[in-house]
Order: structure tokens, then sequence, then C-alpha cells
């Protein structure tokens, strides 16, 4: 017997074998970490927010740029979601946002928030400086502890002191007839402003 037709017609069985096999298709399934997902969905809010705080239309500058860059999440990286608004406050000493981030393995919400309360506010006039020295107690709302910055749109920040519970005396000197006006900066990028 040929021993080379023998292994033409074992290779042509084994190759007939194979093709039978029913097709499997491989899934290529991708792990994402639950703290990668939130901290992304957190940060888009908080970049939606700092863009939209001096927008004409603040509501739709931050809808349109959350927008904008969950389009530009690219799916075989990271999972994009499609989002609710559930809340959404843009105003000079108050930005708030909920906003409900809808993955497919459930619903994250993520809740932002930066405002300014006067508690306490007095004036008095200084004849030496030519100054009206404005003191004002604030409190700083905030979803979370963050690093707060003053700085004053008009006069001269004079003074800053922290307290607990995100409290702050903060001292503004203006010329007399002037408004004080500080710019409240966390590090996040987000700003307020106040009239003092």
């Amino acid at each position: 017997m040929n021993y080379t037709l023998m292994a033409y017609a074992i290779c042509l069985i084994l190759a007939l074998a194979i093709l039978a096999q029913p097709q499997t298709m491989m899934i290529t399934l991708r792990e994402e970490s639950l703290e990668k997902t939130s901290a992304l969905d957190y940060w888009l809010v908080v970049n939606a927010l700092a863009y939209a705080y001096d927008k004409p239309n603040p509501e739709e500058a931050f809808t349109s740029f959350l927008s904008n860059e969950l389009q530009a999440l690219d799916p075989r990286i990271v999972e994009v979601p499609s989002v609710t608004i559930e809340v959404l406050t843009i105003k000079q000493n108050h930005l708030e946002a909920i906003v409900s981030f809808n993955h497919t393995w459930g619903v994250h919400k993520v809740r932002i928030l930066l405002r300014a309360i006067i508690i306490e506010k007095s004036s008095s006039y200084d004849p030496q400086r030519n100054l009206v020295i404005v003191k004002a107690k604030l409190q700083i709302l905030s979803d979370k502890p963050i690093l707060i910055s003053f700085k004053a749109l008009t006069g001269e920040l004079l003074s800053v002191r922290g307290y607990a519970d995100q409290v702050y005396e903060v001292e503004v000197g203006i010329p007399p007839n002037a408004q004080a006006r500080l710019l409240i900066m966390d590090f996040r990028g987000l700003r307020l402003m106040v009239v003092l």
C-alpha cells in the first residue's frame, strides 16, 4: 500500500471533520472598574459646569458640552452611557447639577454642588486709605470637601480666614461708592461670583 496516498486520505478526513464542526464565535468581554466609570462620569459633569458658567445661555451650553464630550468617548475603550439631566442650576453664586448616567450595568447618579451663602456682612470706612472695608462671613456648600481660593474682582482682597465647615471670613477694600465683587474658585475649576 502506498503510504503517501494513505497520508493524504488521513489529512482529507481530518480537514472534513474540522469543517463539519459547528462554527463558534469569539466574544471579547471588557472589564471596567466601577471607580474608573464613576470618576469619568463625575468629571464630565464638572467640566460641563465649568464650561457653561459664564455663557449667555448656560443650560444650553451645559447640555451641548456634555453631549459633545460623550460623543468624543471611544466605545472601544469605555462604555458610552446615555444621560438624563435631573437638576441643573447655574447662577452667579450657585452651581448644582444632578445627572443620571444610564450604563448597561445600571444607573449612576452624579451630584455636583458649589454654592456660596453670605452668613453675615459689615462695612466700615478707613479714612487713612480712603477705602471702605467690607467684612463678610461666607459658607461654601459643596458635594465634597474642596480647596477654595478667593480673588477680588472689585477692590483689593485684604484677608481670608478659614473656619470649620467651609466657613470663611473675607475682608475686601473697595473705593467709596463701589460694590465689592468676589470671585470664588475651587480646585475642580468651578467658579462663583459673590456681590458683597
